[in-house]
């Protein structure tokens, strides 16, 4: 089994590609990856709310009148 150690990048490894290979939260662009990823997140979770809505709609509609009354 590695150690974490092992895993980390190397000195040599830093210096030939500039970083240390961990992100930083502080770095504006990962702040704005992150904030992006947010917003796609929170998309997709309206889009699937909007979809089980249309869904229910749908599948209400289907319903006999005598059983859209029961459910009232």
């Amino acid at each position: 089994m590695q150690r974490y150690n092992d895993l980390k990048p190397t000195s040599a490894t830093a210096a030939a590609t500039g970083t240390t290979g961990i992100m930083d939260p502080a770095d504006a662009s990962v702040q704005k990856q992150l904030q992006q990823q947010m917003q796609q997140q929170q998309q997709q979770e309206e889009k699937r709310k909007a979809i089980e809505e249309q869904r229910r709609i749908a599948m209400k509609s289907l319903l006999s009148p005598e059983a859209q009354e029961r459910r009232k």
